[in-house]
């Protein structure tokens, strides 16, 4: 399901709200919606607001070259594992590159709704343990996993979404 373009904007003013607060430091980038240059405790990011950690999935930005730009995900929840630092503006967190959500690690990983992203983030940045832990699914689970992987990994039709 794509994110709609009003909430994809209300996150962008979330940033723009809490960014005091968080204490960061944020400037539009040039020549791309809803992307910023974050600078936070001497670093700074090109990033990208999105409204769910697993819309970069979604939106398939792991296939674009322009992609490669892209250093953190600014999101308001944080639901995937991402080959990028995500700051999750619900939480006011800073999750490294291959990190699961804290509340998907506080729940010992227990089979919930809203945890198949986090399962198929973890195959999408090939962590070894999602692919171990794949394995040791039902047979129908990891055929779904695996029709979703595919899914994911061939691009949608139509025009992509624009970073540059």
């Amino acid at each position: 399901m794509p994110q709609s373009s009003s909430r994809w904007k209300l996150v962008d003013r979330l940033l723009l709200r809490l960014a005091p607060s968080l204490q960061l430091q944020v400037r539009p980038a040039e020549g791309g919606h809803h992307r910023y240059w974050i600078e936070m405790d001497g670093r700074e990011w090109q990033a990208l607001t999105l409204v769910r950690s697993s819309d970069y999935w979604r939106q398939r930005l792991h296939l674009q070259p322009a992609g490669r730009l892209l250093q953190l995900i600014v999101c308001e929840r944080h639901d995937s594992i991402l080959p990028l630092e995500v700051l999750d503006l619900t939480a006011g967190r800073l999750y490294d590159r291959y990190t699961a959500p804290l509340w998907f690690e506080q729940g010992r990983r227990q089979r919930v709704a809203g945890t198949g992203m986090i399962v198929l983030g973890g195959l999408l940045c090939g962590l070894h343990e999602w692919h171990e832990a794949l394995e040791r699914f039902p047979p129908s689970t990891r055929r779904r996993y695996r029709a979703e992987l595919r899914r994911l990994m061939k691009r949608r039709p139509g025009r992509p979404l624009t970073l540059s």
